[in-house]
């Protein structure tokens, strides 16, 4: 999944950038600067704490810092899945939200050109409806995101690119996490999406530390956990992901899919010949598995067992994945 982070200079976001993705010396650049990172997940720890495999392998997630709203930067940022926005909270940035709502209308104009570009080459009156239904919300500064479509209209629009439909969540990037006044009451009321709340200068100098010397340091500031495991809590459901897993003695690995996809489609994540020989899949939710081997002396008796209690699904292809799920795929090719 590719993620941009969207800011206004001076915002903070080349740092949070460095707080997500742990490099803290990458020299600043006018050109986007782009990392792939493993998303960390307790569950997949402990899988592999259980089934000891070769592999271990997390969901990777490719950070993109784009530098302003220049053509080219906007031309990026609609390659992206999903959006970070960060929001600066100190000295004169007084109005966080009015800095959200500024920056979703630059994103928004951007959409309205493109949606008028597009309706004037669509090749069918369904896409241009759809289109011209578009326009008309976002010429009301309304995002996309927040107009309700069909889930045929939706597939239909992801091709577009269109920046306000992508899904988002903010990072507020204050001095003082404690704040407590009208301007951070009213975000917090009026703003609908995720928020985290982060000081990053602070956390750029925990982060600075040796790793022994960073819990106390976080704890004298009030922060429970640095911002990038915070983020790996919380960025899962607003950007509409489910990650399934796979075990066995070669590898343990998570896969990342939307959220609604069917088993089908998780087979292919796996391999294209998985789902081209879907046969059927057998199912069980990471904590129900947790629960069964706590009762069972090793990860394969777990699995039986739930098979015996009901608690081990076998499913067909249009089974709706959900999070969390281990699945182990049957198919002939």
């Amino acid at each position: 999944m590719k993620i941009g982070i969207v800011g206004q200079q001076s915002s903070g976001k080349t740092t949070i950038f460095k707080l997500l993705t742990s490099q803290i010396n990458m020299p600043a650049s006018a050109k986007p600067l782009i990392w792939t990172m493993d998303i960390k997940d307790s569950r997949l720890d402990f899988l592999a704490s259980v089934f000891k495999p070769k592999k271990l392998t997390y969901v990777k997630l490719e950070l993109n810092d784009i530098p302003g709203f220049s053509k080219s930067g906007l031309a990026l940022l609609q390659t992206m899945d999903a959006l970070i926005y960060v929001i600066p909270f100190w000295g004169s940035f007084n109005n966080p939200l009015k800095y959200l709502l500024d920056l979703q209308s630059e994103l928004i104009l951007r959409d309205i050109e493109m949606c008028e570009n597009a309706i004037k080459k669509a090749d069918s009156p369904q896409i241009s409806e759809l289109l011209k239904k578009c326009k008309t919300s976002l010429d009301e500064s309304i995002p996309l995101s927040k107009i309700t479509l069909t889930e045929e209209e939706e597939k239909s629009l992801r091709g577009f690119g269109f920046l306000s439909q992508k899904p988002s969540i903010v990072i507020l990037n204050t001095d003082n996490q404690e704040k407590d006044n009208k301007e951070l009451l009213n975000f917090q009321n009026k703003n609908t999406l995720p928020v985290l709340v982060i000081n990053a200068s602070i956390e750029l100098e925990i982060l600075e530390l040796e790793p022994d010397d960073r819990v106390t340091y976080c704890k004298e500031f009030g922060i429970e956990k640095p911002i990038i495991d915070r983020f790996s809590e919380t960025a899962y459901a607003p950007f509409k992901l489910a990650v399934f897993f796979t075990v066995g003695e070669d590898e343990v690995r998570g896969w990342q899919i939307a959220t609604g996809a069917k088993a089908s489609i998780a087979a292919g994540k796996v391999h294209s010949d998985i789902e081209r020989g879907f046969i059927k899949a057998d199912i069980i939710g990471f904590e129900d598995f947790k629960k069964v081997l706590a009762t069972v002396p090793s990860p394969a008796i777990a699995l039986k067992t739930a098979k015996g209690n009901g608690l081990l699904q076998v499913v067909d292809k249009d089974y709706i994945v959900k999070d969390g799920d281990i699945i182990e795929f049957k198919f002939n090719v």
